[in-house]
């Protein structure tokens, strides 16, 4: 799983289209020339959920 951070409170997951590029989630290269990059997460993610985010 792939995002990036847009500030200390907003985490934007690689989405599967990205502008005019198809299957962008699937493209590690890609996704890392705009800023997306592994993330780890600790547990299962649960939707509708509110959840702190950190990063280092």
């Amino acid at each position: 799983m792939f995002a990036r951070f847009n500030n200390k409170d907003n985490v934007e997951y690689a989405p599967k289209n990205y502008g005019s590029i198809s299957n962008f989630d699937s493209n590690e290269k890609l996704m890392r020339k705009f800023g997306f990059l592994p993330i780890e997460t600790q547990g299962e993610i649960e939707p509708n959920k509110k959840y702190k985010s950190e990063f280092e």
